[in-house]
């Protein structure tokens, strides 16, 4: 609507601008005709009517002749008759009202046509036609028809023309809205609300518009564009599948090779229950054991069944295979459920892991549980490997407020941090610059796959968080940092500077 309106608009302006150029010129055109035919009248007037005074003078005598003149100015024309002396100004009666001079002309001329200025004032056009008389004295009569006559005439017509302008551009005014509005306003309006579909994602769509113009043009490079954007659509969503799918088995195979690792670490951990178990069966067996010992017994080795089948329910859970599920999770407890499962490989090594931080009131948030539990994993993977000679691992879970790195146009937001700090030999700096690029590894063939920070950090991405890594100040070891933003709707978070 509003391109048609600019376009009556303009071309309203250029209606107007040439229809008073038109009106100008008609308006002088108008002024010189009706002067020219002014001036007609009066030189046929003025031939006749000295022609019958010269006749009248000449057989009835000059008083007869003035009689008629002066009844001829009784008359309602606008056209008035004067007699004038030629020879002489002395009587302003007989007095011609223009310069005696141009009169000498009359001599050699049968008329003569001179603009002047009436006794009242008005300009006029004025005529001289000498008339044959009994005086000596030269005479002729003056017809002098005002110019004002003429002026108002040419405003009447000028009005008139106006009026007509104003109507003609009131009539083309609508006419062209009523074209404008089907032929651009309305379907312009249907390509803005199929574009405003477009962009909302609505690519299914198509809009048909009848024409052989540029709109009907733009129309059909509109509904080939969506057709572009829907395969395109199409194409990445497959991409973008089978780029979950691919990495859905890279994080799956990172798991089964940490599980690979704690192998060991589980045949030890069922080995110390088994035993138990075993032993207190045979003492079962033993006939002279008394009631009170044979309960105690099979006490004993339901509780060493339930931790086996704790062990091994964990052991699965994590190399299971499972879709991403979000549901709330207490980051508390998942992390003791990992240190559980680690315990062994760091004793093993003689590492002593350490939980500090949130313990009454751990943040709960609405993550994966098996892909933030691959995270805590890998995380506490590294830190073992690199204190192959012992040492102490913390893993601190703490609340606070922080903006990503390198995004100062993003705003600080309430995030759960998990912090994993070791005390071996730190990072390089050209490991930390690539510390998270896939398949970059510092271990030897066949001692890792280059993934597992790579995937951790993929992980804690896709759940709207970053991770960091850095070596300790004044200290040895390095620090891994997880910040995992919590939902809308949880307590705000104190500030932590750390």
């Amino acid at each position: 609507m509003k391109l048609a309106q600019k376009i009556y608009l303009y071309l309203g302006c250029i209606f107007i601008v040439a229809m008073t150029i038109f009106g100008v010129f008609s308006y002088q055109r108008e002024s010189v005709e009706l002067e020219t035919d002014t001036i007609h009248d009066v030189v046929v007037l003025g031939r006749g009517f000295a022609a019958a005074v010269s006749h009248v003078w000449l057989s009835n005598g000059e008083e007869r002749a003035m009689k008629i003149i002066h009844d001829v100015n009784n008359g309602k024309f606008h056209i008035k008759v004067r007699w004038v002396w030629l020879d002489d100004t002395s009587v302003p009666r007989f007095c011609p009202q223009v310069d005696r001079r141009v009169l000498r002309n009359l001599e050699v001329l049968p008329f003569l046509i001179a603009r002047g200025c009436r006794l009242n004032g008005q300009d006029a056009i004025f005529a001289y036609f000498p008339v044959r008389t009994t005086s000596s004295r030269p005479g002729a009569l003056e017809l002098s028809a005002s110019l004002n006559y003429l002026h108002r005439q040419s405003r009447v017509n000028a009005w008139r023309l106006s009026l007509v302008v104003v109507l003609l551009l009131v009539a083309v005014g609508l006419l062209m809205w009523h074209v404008g509005q089907r032929m651009v306003g309305q379907r312009m309006q249907q390509l803005v609300r199929f574009a405003r579909q477009l962009g909302q994602g609505q690519l299914d769509n198509r809009l048909c518009l009848e024409g052989d113009d540029e709109i009907a043009d733009l129309c059909l490079e509109m509904n080939q564009m969506a057709e572009q954007l829907q395969e395109a659509k199409e194409h990445l969503l497959s991409e973008n599948e089978a780029r979950i799918a691919t990495l859905e088995q890279l994080r799956h195979t990172e798991r089964l090779v940490t599980l690979g690792k704690l192998s060991s670490g589980l045949a030890h951990e069922l080995g110390t229950p088994l035993n138990v178990i075993s032993g207190r069966a045979r003492l079962i067996e033993d006939e002279d054991m008394e009631h009170d010992e044979v309960v105690e017994n099979a006490a004993i080795i339901r509780q060493q069944t339930e931790r086996v089948t704790r062990i091994i329910r964990q052991m699965l859970d994590y190399a299971r295979r499972t879709s991403p599920q979000r549901t709330r999770v207490n980051l508390r407890e998942l992390i003791e459920q990992v240190v559980v499962i680690l315990q062994h490989n760091a004793r093993k090594q003689a590492v002593e892991i350490v939980v500090s931080g949130l313990i009454e009131k751990a943040p709960e948030i609405f993550v994966d549980y098996g892909q933030i539990q691959q995270v805590v994993t890998n995380l506490l993977m590294n830190g073992l490997q690199a204190m192959p000679q012992g040492g102490r691992l913390e893993i601190r879970l703490t609340v606070g407020v922080y903006s990503p790195p390198a995004a100062g146009h993003y705003k600080p937001v309430p995030c759960a941090v998990i912090m994993v700090l070791d005390n071996g030999p730190g990072l390089a700096d050209e490991v930390l610059e690539r510390v998270f690029e896939p398949f970059y590894t510092t271990k030897g063939v066949g001692q890792g796959t280059g993934l597992g920070l790579s995937i951790a950090r993929e992980i804690v991405v896709e759940h709207g968080g970053w991770i960091t890594a850095a070596n300790i100040e004044g200290e040895t070891g390095a620090c891994f940092t997880v910040y995992l933003p919590l939902e809308e709707g949880n307590d705000e978070a104190p500030r932590n500077d750390s």
